[in-house]
């Protein structure tokens, strides 16, 4: 009967590759079971029985009935991917802590959608050095608009403007019509400091019932 004569340091060696073994990492498919909220930090698993952290990398939220990626790692389990989804296949992209925030880089971005493209947040920001926006409809909703700017040109072929109040207030206005210029009015108040001048070629004035000057001093001719 033989003895093993094995060094010290052969024994640690061997030691050393028994725990690194233990404590190894392997990957297995699974599939998420049916119950399981993904925003709750954990997500309940079939075959494993247990619950598995999502891992960072994975962004697609893994919903029940999904076959999955698995890494597991002494007694802790972590979602790598989504694999396979039935149905449709809709997927939502998120982190997995709802806390964080995300951020995208890259020298150009371009999102295309073929049917609709919505963004919904409380609150949104835009910074840029130039906006533009092209469409052959557009409409805003909101219950308060503000623009705040040096110069603002607006070039259309039909202006209509609805509101049951318009206010305006200028150090000058300049209004140049090269056509007709109509107004039609319930009633009209104009209110001058100084000096109210009109000149045309031709003036008429029509009223159905009353016309009154009234001043200390009134010229014609």
């Amino acid at each position: 009967m033989s003895h093993s004569t094995a060094s010290p340091e052969a024994r640690s060696a061997r030691l050393d590759h028994r725990a690194a073994s233990a404590t190894a990492a392997f990957q297995t498919i699974d599939v998420v079971a049916s119950g399981s909220d993904p925003r709750a930090g954990r997500i309940a698993l079939t075959a494993a029985g247990a619950s598995a952290r999502r891992a960072v990398s994975c962004l697609v939220e893994p919903q029940a009935g999904d076959t999955v990626l698995v890494a597991a790692q002494a007694d802790q389990l972590y979602v790598l991917a989504v694999l396979v989804r039935p149905g449709l296949g809709d997927a939502v992209l998120s982190l997995p802590d709802p806390a964080a925030t995300m951020q995208l880089r890259a020298q150009s971005v371009t999102l295309t959608a073929t049917a609709m493209m919505r963004l919904e947040a409380p609150e949104m920001s835009f910074a840029s050095a130039s906006v533009r926006l092209v469409a052959d409809a557009l409409t805003w909703l909101g219950r308060r608009c503000t623009l705040i700017g040096e110069r603002l040109v607006t070039s259309v072929r039909h202006n209509d403007t609805i509101a049951e109040r318009v206010s305006t207030k200028a150090m000058s206005r300049l209004s140049i019509v090269e056509g007709l210029d109509s107004e039609k009015l319930g009633s009209k108040v104009s209110s001058i400091d100084t000096v109210a001048s009109a000149t045309s070629q031709a003036s008429l004035t029509a009223a159905r019932e009353d016309l009154r000057f009234d001043a200390k001093r009134i010229s014609l001719g």
